[in-house]
């Protein structure tokens, strides 16, 4: 395929497109260019167009699937996130609480937990 370069155009129109022309390879479209120089002929094989067009849209369609696949990874790992945090919230904590009894610092050894979901003591 040979374009003239754009110093060389003169206002490019399509002077004759050729009848369609069923070929083994597909559909192919023959368009006339005008130039200042001659005519520059353009082959257009519309099947290279679909080819690529359904290998463009396959690899689309496998991007999609790839992002929501990471998509369903990172909501899994969220889930696993939120449920520990949850778990952690929900937990009896045990705090070694240090008190001073008569000016000595003790542990206490009769510790009574709060639980979080439960204002109780």
């Amino acid at each position: 395929m040979k374009i003239p370069p754009r110093s060389d155009m003169l206002r490019p129109e399509i002077i004759c497109i050729d009848d369609l022309e069923k070929e083994n390879t597909g559909i192919s479209i023959f368009a006339d260019f005008g130039t200042e120089n001659g005519s520059t002929e353009v082959t257009f094989n519309i099947q290279d167009f679909e080819v690529k067009e359904k290998s463009i849209r396959n690899l689309c369609q496998e991007l999609q699937e790839d992002i929501q696949d990471y998509k369903n990874e990172i909501d899994d790992l969220a889930a696993k996130i939120a449920n520990r945090e949850n778990i952690l919230q929900n937990k009896t904590q045990l705090r070694i609480m240090k008190v001073k009894l008569r000016g000595k610092e003790t542990e206490l050894t009769n510790i009574k937990f709060k639980n979080e979901c439960d204002d109780q003591y």
